[in-house]
């Protein structure tokens, strides 16, 4: 508890140093996720982070357990770090199979958080379930950002093949000019 919570100080242990690879579960670094707070603040994290389902499954795992271990810590329960990790890696599972799988880290940060504050509602265990919940009240609360954030999206890829269909209609132009230009001079 103590590496978590020297962590949480925007401080760092020795152990967490030494223990920062792929196949450990740290704190180091972990408050380098933002949460999300406001709609344009949800515009440029989904611009800045990629997608839970577009990481690597250490790196989930990780994320989730540090996010799960906060819950459980804010909610002073006591669970043991192998539950954790087991619950972290089956939210994870679960998340894969669902809308969930696009939320990116500080959304997933930010759901759990107001999750284990009791802005989705009471609860009285911590367990997969629950956290599925947080995540899904976060995706339902944040439904016509996610809309607008497509449609943004939409115009971008239209205007971007706009721009493509414009060039490729230059270049056919330049190209019969070209050849006019050719046959002119043959005659």
């Amino acid at each position: 508890m103590r590496s978590f919570l020297s962590t949480r100080m925007g401080q760092s242990t020795s152990d967490d140093m030494e223990n920062n690879n792929n196949n450990s579960l740290t704190t180091a670094g972990a408050d380098i996720i933002p949460t999300v707070n406001t709609k344009k603040g949800l515009i440029a994290v989904r611009e800045a982070w990629p997608e839970f389902r577009n990481c690597s499954g250490a790196e989930r795992s990780n994320r989730l357990y540090l996010e799960i271990q906060y819950a459980a810590m804010m909610d002073g329960q006591d669970i043991p770090k192998e539950s954790l990790v087991l619950m972290a890696r089956e939210v994870g599972v679960a998340m894969m199979d669902g809308p969930a799988s696009g939320l990116t880290y500080p959304e997933i940060r930010t759901a759990i958080r107001r999750g284990a504050a009791g802005e989705y509602g009471d609860w009285y265990r911590l367990n997969v379930r629950t956290v599925m919940a947080w995540l899904n009240s976060f995706i339902e609360d944040n439904k016509a950002t996610y809309r607008e954030i497509q449609r943004m999206r939409d115009k971008e890829r239209v205007a971007s093949m706009g721009e493509w269909y414009l060039e490729k209609v230059r270049a056919h132009a330049e190209e019969m000019l070209r050849r006019s230009g050719d046959k002119s001079d043959n005659a």
